[in-house]
């Protein structure tokens, strides 16, 4: 199985974005593994999705207003869109905002 990571950033506000990356994934018939936020500036999130919608994805992914990295632009050329195979794949949204950092509280363990 092929693997592949996408980078990109956006300034558009990050509750909104994530859903409609959530909602694009799923448009383009691919499933979310994992994910994790970085207060809110960075949101990181592991995908699998048929080779054939790559296109869709990165297409949707545009359309949200996120700016793809050239290197991952050009990992994704490299996949055949004819490909009957499933692809895992990483994506990486930085935030662009003047926004302060979330705290969140941290509970103690031992």
């Amino acid at each position: 199985m092929q693997f592949v990571r996408i980078v990109g950033n956006t300034r558009r506000n990050w509750h909104e974005v994530t859903a409609e990356i959530r909602d694009a994934i799923s448009n383009a018939g691919g499933w979310i593994i994992d994910f994790q936020f970085f207060s809110n500036l960075s949101l990181s999130l592991h995908f699998e999705l048929l080779a054939c919608n790559v296109g869709r994805l990165i297409d949707s992914l545009f359309q949200l207003g996120i700016r793809i990295t050239p290197e991952s632009m050009i990992v994704m050329q490299q996949i055949d869109p004819h490909a009957p195979t499933d692809i895992k794949g990483s994506l990486q949204i930085t935030f662009i905002h003047n926004e302060p950092d979330l705290l969140r509280a941290v509970p103690a363990f031992s």
